[in-house]
């Protein structure tokens, strides 16, 4: 899995694996896309590469933390994860109770605020990923290589 910072495709893999899930709108779309895509065709790292990702913060989401008025983020970001991980099997599985699971213990012992909000939106989003199953769209026109 990849992030789509950086990421480079030939547009036959495009054609072939089809479009990033726009339902995902944001979280977890670059991962299950390169994922999707090393399921079935080798992927390369370059080492070398580098990136300069004009963000003001580079840090991974963290719920417990995160603003109050930026929480309902969260609800794709837990829906996608469970999607995604429940196509990997039993280990995808175990990963994601066990990651839920922190993910609980961080907001009921960390959290400041809004405690019961952000458990909601944690495990009514795990539960609406069990269910989620977007369909995967494949580019309409023919695109030059």
């Amino acid at each position: 899995m990849a992030s789509f910072v950086s990421l480079l495709l030939p547009v036959r893999v495009v054609r072939e694996i089809g479009l990033p899930i726009k339902e995902f709108f944001i979280w977890t779309d670059d991962w299950e896309y390169t994922r999707r895509i090393s399921r079935r065709m080798p992927g390369y790292l370059v080492n070398g590469s580098v990136v300069v990702h004009k963000s003001k913060n580079n840090y991974g989401a963290n719920i417990a933390y995160e603003a109050s008025d930026r929480l309902s983020r969260y609800q794709y970001l837990y829906r996608n994860d469970v999607y995604l991980y429940r196509r990997e099997g039993i280990l995808g599985l175990l990963y994601e109770i066990v990651r839920l699971l922190d993910h609980t213990l961080r907001v009921v012992f960390r959290a400041k605020d809004h405690k019961l909000m952000r458990l909601r939106y944690i495990w009514k989003s795990t539960i609406q990923g069990l269910t989620f199953n977007p369909t995967i769209e494949f580019p309409k026109e023919k695109v030059s290589e």
